[in-house]
């Protein structure tokens, strides 16, 4: 199986890449990124060997290029990752967060997505808090609002049917790295917090059908019995 991955220098991103390279049921991956991986040159060969790092331009999440499409071709699931943070303009969070994604999602559903073949699987990491509908933040509204706009837009390009393209959103609170000193604190202690091997279990076992979602946008709550016990890629500082 062929899986799209973005935003792999982040924290949820990383984790998902490391959890997909892992996994034997995996033969490929596509990382689209901004930036190279610092890690990748310290992964395990067989895991590199998997791995196609792909460095776009800003312009090219909009439109892409003849290799990168050549890449994705064979494809069955994106984990979409890519964000700003929460300090950025408005604008600028407008074209990662909304037009970036949404462009992706097209792609997939129009060249990826093979009718009478495998379900394609578009899923975009999502905050818990965030919704479609507009709402009256605290703090950070616009930004907020913003990324419930690319939350409506994905799910909203699922096939009548979901026959061929599935999307869902994965709505999570707080993520703590498995080797953190947080870690075993947080986790055990607060219910907003996950740790990262278990979301990435979460977020491979809904992109590669393992499990379905009760709903497609599943909330912080709902992810740990999504990773379906499993414990995730084995603890390692990225």
């Amino acid at each position: 199986m062929k899986i799209i991955v973005t935003g792999a220098t982040g924290r949820v991103g990383s984790s998902a890449l490391r959890h997909c390279l892992a996994s034997p049921q995996v033969t490929a991956v596509v990382v689209l990124s901004r930036r190279a991986l610092p890690f990748e040159s310290s992964l395990p060969p067989d895991q590199r060997a998997k791995l196609q790092t792909l460095i776009l331009q800003p312009n090219e999440f909009l439109a892409y290029p003849a290799h990168v499409m050549d890449a994705l071709i064979g494809a069955e699931a994106c984990i979409w990752s890519l964000g700003v943070p929460i300090r950025q303009s408005a604008e600028a969070t407008w074209t990662v967060e909304v037009d970036y994604a949404t462009y992706a999602a097209k792609t997939c559903k129009e060249h990826l997505a093979v009718k009478g073949g495998r379900v394609f699987r578009f899923l975009l990491m999502s905050a818990d808090e965030i919704t479609e509908e507009t709402q009256n933040w605290w703090y950070k509204a616009d930004y907020r609002n913003l990324k419930g706009e690319a939350l409506k837009s994905i799910l909203s390009l699922e096939d009548e049917k979901a026959t061929t393209f599935k999307t869902f959103a994965i709505r999570m609170a707080l993520v703590v790295m498995p080797d953190s000193w947080l870690n075993n604190w947080l986790t055990l202690s607060l219910s907003f917090t996950i740790a990262a091997p278990i979301l990435a279990a979460a977020i491979f076992n809904v992109a590669t059908g393992a499990v379905v979602p009760k709903q497609r946008a599943p909330r912080h709550a709902e992810l740990a019995a999504l990773a379906g016990g499993s414990t995730g890629w084995v603890s390692a500082r990225l």
